[in-house]
């Protein structure tokens, strides 16, 4: 069922609603279409706890191997088996290293490097800021891993077999890091399912959308362990403080929420599964993982009969004036999200998602140096009520971000466009009224040659 975009909104910015379910009701959770994207589940879980004072019962859930007393202080040495017994893993508890966390990020940076070679991380970048995702390009690759060592914590090397955990600072009081425990378990449990070994690249949403299932998982296992061990359990991951470390990591606000969406809009999607078929439904999303974020946002989908595929452009020749682009990707439901709330207020951001049925990002060099780069961006919609909701959105989005360019009243019938001083945009609905084509260029001619190609065989409304 089609989400209400008030409800969008709430889950979107109200992920501590979850762990209040979770208190009230002992029934198997209701499949929620779009949960929490930048809430903690930190936050989530001591706000649970501190409001019932006591851990409700949790079904399928282990006893504790160390029960605490609250005149006790915890022991941690038991919350590795605890995880696995809650997740219902037939697996033994991974043994962890403590090291530095200048010890563990280099482990993390390698897998990463595997995952995204050569210079993906400077690519995306600079792709992600053509769109206007991100202020600048950075080096998306080596944020990610410097990131990735505070919100995990942990690494599992399948090299040498080894848990690699961040160490706490001397007198640091904080919770045993459950998350990074529960994700490298399951890592090794079902890493190799998800991520290649063979060098062949996914596209970034399919990737994200994988990384959803397992982060997801690693989270709704942490939240369990913290319901039922509210003493000793919910530690790790990062926090909203300002203060916290990882805000020193130079990361653009939309690749940090675009990472934390992964444990956010995975833990709801996951807790969907298990509502349905318990950790047997959750075990078996592995073998069929989701191919598109949107599935996170709506399980519907994803349990469908027919397995979800997304629109495709059907572009074979993607040169514009002899030109190749450097970057040629999906940004996915939730890249989408994230970026249209940046220039536009959070409920209409929310409202279009839901509909979004596929998209081809298309990133060409500028002439010159200084010039933010060249993008072509086809969008595809489940009717023409969410094209049209996404194309007003947008228009919307263009005049917020250039404020000092100038319409163009003369356009054609169906077509928006905006001239300098500094970028020339044309959007139009395509696909008989289901697609949204934009082009956002640093020159004139290279936005009209654009149009002309990729709009020249797709129907217009």
């Amino acid at each position: 069922m089609m989400p209400r975009p008030v409800m969008i909104l709430i889950i979107l910015f109200a992920v501590g609603t979850g762990a209040g379910w979770w208190l009230s009701h002992r029934e198997p959770p209701v499949v929620n279409p779009l949960p929490a994207v930048l809430r903690q589940v930190r936050r989530e879980v001591d706000a649970a706890v501190e409001k019932s004072g006591a851990a409700p019962e949790m079904p399928a859930a282990a006893p504790a191997s160390n029960p605490q007393t609250e005149n006790e202080t915890p022991d941690f040495g038991g919350i590795a088996v605890e995880l696995v017994r809650m997740r219902e893993l037939q697996a033994l508890p991974l043994v962890a290293v403590k090291m530095p966390r200048q010890e563990v990020l280099p482990r993390i940076t390698q897998w990463l490097s595997k995952q995204f070679p050569g210079d993906y991380g400077l690519r995306e970048g600079r792709a992600l800021a053509a769109l206007g995702a991100i202020p600048q390009p950075v080096d998306t690759v080596a944020l990610r891993a410097a990131f990735w060592s505070h919100q995990i914590g942990a690494w599992f090397d399948v090299t040498d077999e080894t848990l690699s955990l961040v160490e706490q600072a001397e007198g640091d009081d904080a919770k045993e890091n459950a998350l990074g425990l529960a994700f490298a378990q399951l890592f090794r449990e079902h890493g190799a399912d998800l991520f290649q070994s063979d060098g062949k690249q996914m596209n970034s949403d399919v990737w994200l959308a994988r990384l959803g299932l397992i982060a997801g998982d690693a989270a709704f296992t942490r939240l369990r362990h913290a319901l039922a061990h509210p003493r000793s359990g919910g530690g790790g991951g990062v926090g909203e403080d300002p203060d916290d470390p990882s805000r020193e990591i130079p990361l653009p606000a939309y690749l940090r929420e675009r990472d934390l969406a992964a444990f956010g809009v995975g833990l709801d999607f996951v807790s969907s599964l298990h509502g349905l078929g318990k950790f047997e439904q959750v075990n078996a999303a592995y073998g069929r993982p989701p191919v598109a974020t949107i599935e996170l946002f709506e399980p519907s989908l994803y349990l469908a009969d027919k397995q979800f595929k997304t629109e495709a452009t059907g572009w074979k020749d993607v040169t514009v004036g002899g030109v190749e682009p450097f970057w040629d990707d999906t940004i996915g439901a939730i890249g989408l999200v994230l970026y249209l709330k940046q220039y536009l207020p959070q409920p209409i951001a929310a409202d279009v998602v839901p509909g979004w049925r596929g998209d081809r990002l298309l990133v060409y060099p500028a002439t010159k140096v200084q010039q933010r780069d060249h993008i072509a961006w086809q969008t595809f919609w489940q009717d023409s009520n969410a094209a049209d909701a996404f194309y007003g959105a947008m228009r919307q989005a263009l005049l917020n971000r250039y404020k000092n360019a100038k319409l163009d009243a003369a356009a054609p019938h169906g077509v928006f466009r905006l001239e300098g001083p500094d970028r020339f945009v044309v959007l139009t609905r395509t696909h008989d009224g289901l697609g949204v084509f934009l082009v956002d260029t640093a020159d004139a001619s290279f936005a009209d040659a654009a149009w002309r190609k990729f709009t020249s065989n797709a129907e217009s409304k």
